[in-house]
């Protein structure tokens, strides 16, 4: 026993999200023309893993993007109960390397626009959409701007017209992951789209797709924050190679090429030989298949040097291509302006002077020092105006000549990407990312990546407690990967009781001694000290603790969904987790699962699936753990297919020591795992929790459960598996009966 024990030692003194539920939401195409005539393209139920909250326009995207109105409301009383927007390009954007070192640019304004619309399946309900597109010269009467969709029969408003792809997708589809850092419902979601691939070029596609992935955000900001961004891939086979290359009066004589591919993708649009684009209204269509993106890159499969901006990102498989998306993603996502001459008659004027922060963030006709927008950024001793470059290539200045004007328009930076192609974004232009990433307005999570992770405990914002109990709170926080780069503040009736520093994937946890009267708050409040901010990002939880004498606590974990009641009634968790009572009282338990997912088990006061009973005492507490149908909970926490104590169990034992950050996968993780960041590892485990309390006594905890499953990844039975390390009112008292719950476990 000697030997093991030191085996275990040295196993953890080694350094000492990510399926989620998928709710069924429907999934519309909606094409707009040029006059605002909106028709349905297409339809398909698919499963989210994260429902799109309501979102307004965005102000600093408004001269980029246009936006359709989306109602829905009840059929039964008319009422509004979902009101948002969606939004799509007003512009097809090429924008190439030029001659000069700066862009060579061409913005072509969008006739037809076509817009995703996301909504939860829920019966009786009728969705209304709107054009916003002539509404201000009132040139036409409305009634082909808008259109109502009967949500129980959304096919009936299929336009008949229609020649997009069927949404089955043809035999050898796939989908994949490139990086799949966390949960969808905090994270940015690329998704990559393969274009002119033929069935043979899957392998060579996921290739192609790694190096667009690596190199799109191998530069700063998106670099610094790749840890919050998953990235899928979509390959549909294409029945030839490549892209169409028609007669084009910039290349006369050049050979045409005419192919058969599944999203059109053609050079040569309006005549300009490097400006690739695809068919937007398939594209979409097809990227039901991956719903959860918040942005598509199309990735066309020719090697000749080629690109769009709007909508969709495309580019072709060329090296200097990335640098194309590099750029039409500072637009499209950061809401930047260019930052060069070249004159675009009719482009949307603004200024910061009749109303100030009116013009893009990277760009003003402000010249007053003071009132300049990014003073911050701009150093003592540089100019205003500035005329010269600076030492430093990314410091911030107000040169003349942008946003397609030589005079009047004021850059922020010298020569940075959004002037010049193969260049870096500079300091004002990556504060805009982070500030955008971290808030509202492109996609799911409505109100941008919060630094606290979904599934904080406990559940609810109110919670009813025994004086003189005390309560545990915790949370996965995300956000910054540099050491000290997040300073979780735990605060108690808005007084600073304590300041931890942590980095992305931690955990934090605070104790708290509940008072003996009075209703009190506890407050998470997490800060990114990112360099890339003079204001740092901030989110914050708060909970309302009210002292009660007979109180019963519930609360939600795992990465699947799903609700909790109470008889009597009283606690419907996720909403009203925790109940008081006068006196002791028997309280039953029901855990039900939402569409797709499954109920895992209790902890605390019940274990098993079954329907807890409990007593509502003093400060009883009851956790309820749901996982994706999907998710097999297996030990194999690193995800690579094998079962070893020295990866799995180290990880395991960690985890239940309250180990995170670099500290819980630091020399643990085993080859070819699927889950190997702190954050993956921890909602994994948070999601095999009842599972992992293995003597069944309620409580997971690494001196007892983490202790016998490591020595069962050693190989160790009978009586040699659980010899003391049954944890006090352990269930499974036999070695057999601790076998036979971990088993399942280990198939």
């Amino acid at each position: 026993m000697s030997r093991l024990l030191a085996i275990v030692v040295t196993m953890l003194t080694v350094a000492l999200a990510l399926p989620a539920v998928a709710a069924p939401a429907h999934y519309f195409v909606i094409s707009e023309a040029a006059d605002g005539t909106l028709s349905v393209v297409s339809h398909q139920y698919v499963n989210l893993d994260a429902v799109p909250d309501a979102l307004t326009p965005d102000a600093l995207g408004s001269r980029q993007d246009s936006y359709l109105d989306v109602v829905v409301r009840d059929k039964s009383g008319n009422d509004v109960v979902f009101s948002s927007v969606a939004s799509s390009s007003a512009w097809l954007r090429g924008e190439f390397h030029g001659s000069d070192d700066h862009i060579d640019g061409h913005h072509l304004p969008l006739a037809e626009r076509h817009y995703v619309v996301r909504l939860a399946v829920e019966p009786g309900r009728v969705l209304q959409l709107r054009s916003r597109r002539m509404a201000s010269t009132q040139a036409l009467t409305g009634a082909s701007q808008s259109i109502e969709i009967d949500l129980d029969t959304p096919s009936s408003a299929l336009s008949t017209s229609s020649t997009v792809a069927p949404a089955a997708l043809p035999a050898g589809s796939a989908t994949g992951y490139l990086a799949q850092t966390g949960n969808p419902a905090n994270r940015l979601d690329l998704l990559i789209v393969a274009e002119g691939y033929t069935a043979a070029q899957q392998a060579q596609f996921v290739l192609d797709a790694t190096a667009l992935a690596n190199g799109m955000l191998g530069i700063s900001p998106y670099s610094d924050f790749r840890q919050l961004i998953n990235v899928q891939w979509l390959f549909v086979p294409s029945n030839q190679s490549g892209a169409d290359k028609p007669t084009c009066a910039e290349t006369p004589g050049s050979t045409v090429v005419v192919v058969d591919t599944a999203f059109d993708g053609t050079f040569c649009t309006s005549g300009i030989r490097r400006l690739v684009t695809v068919s937007s209204s398939k594209v979409l269509t097809a990227a039901a298949n991956a719903p959860d993106w918040d942005k598509i890159l199309v990735l066309v499969n020719d090697s000749e040097y080629g690109g769009s901006g709007g909508t969709l990102g495309v580019g072709t498989t060329h090296s200097a291509a990335v640098q194309i998306m590099q750029h039409e993603f500072g637009h499209s996502f950061t809401k930047l302006a260019d930052e060069y001459e070249t004159a675009y008659p009719g482009f949307p004027a603004c200024s910061d002077l009749s109303a100030p922060g009116n013009c893009e963030v990277n760009v003003s006709n402000q010249t007053d020092r003071a009132l300049l927008k990014w003073s911050g950024w701009v150093d003592a001793a540089t100019a205003i105006p500035t005329t010269a470059a600076l030492a430093d290539a990314l410091g911030a200045g107000l040169w003349q000549g942008a946003r397609y004007l030589t005079t009047g328009m004021y850059r922020q930076c010298y020569n940075g990407i959004m002037r010049a192609l193969g260049r870096p974004f500079c300091r004002v232009d990556g504060e805009a990312f982070v500030k955008k990433l971290y808030g509202p307005g492109w996609g799911v999570p409505s109100t941008g990546v919060s630094l606290i992770e979904p599934g904080a405990i406990p559940t609810g914002a109110t919670v009813n407690a025994t004086g003189g109990s005390i309560l545990s709170f915790r949370a996965l926080l995300a956000g910054s990967v540099a050491a000290g780069g997040l300073t979780a503040t735990w605060l108690v009736d808005g007084s600073v009781i304590r300041v931890d520093s942590a980095v992305h994937g931690s955990v934090v946890r605070f104790n708290y001694t509940v008072p003996a009267s009075g209703t009190h708050s506890v407050e998470l409040r997490v800060t990114d000290s990112t360099p890339l901010t003079l204001a740092r990002p901030q989110s914050s939880r708060i909970w309302t603790v009210q002292p009660g004498s007979n109180t019963l606590g519930v609360s939600i974990r795992g990465t699947g969904s799903g609700s909790v009641a109470s008889n009597p009634v009283g606690i419907t968790c996720g909403s009203t987790c925790t109940l008081a009572f006068a006196s002791p009282t028997s309280v039953t338990l029901t855990a039900t699962p939402a569409a797709g997912s499954v109920f895992v088990g209790w902890l605390g006061a019940c274990i098993g699936t079954g329907v807890c009973t409990v007593t509502a005492g003093t400060a009883t507490m009851v956790t309820a753990t749901f996982a994706p149908t999907t998710l097999a909970l297996r030990l194999d926490v690193d995800g690579n297919g094998a079962y070893r104590a020295a990866t799995d169990g180290v990880l395991a034992v960690r985890y239940l020591l309250g180990h995170s950050s670099s500290a819980l996968v630091a020399a643990a993780v085993g080859n070819a795992a699927t889950r190997s960041t702190p954050t993956l590892v921890t909602q994994y485990l948070d999601t095999l929790a009842p599972l992992l309390d293995v003597d069944g006594n309620g409580v997971i905890e690494a001196q007892y459960d983490g202790v016998i499953v490591l020595r069962y990844l050693l190989g160790l039975r009978g009586n040699a598996l659980t010899a003391n390390a049954l944890g006090p009112g352990a269930t499974r008292l036999s070695a057999s009966a601790v076998e036979a719950a971990i088993l399942p476990m280990v198939p």
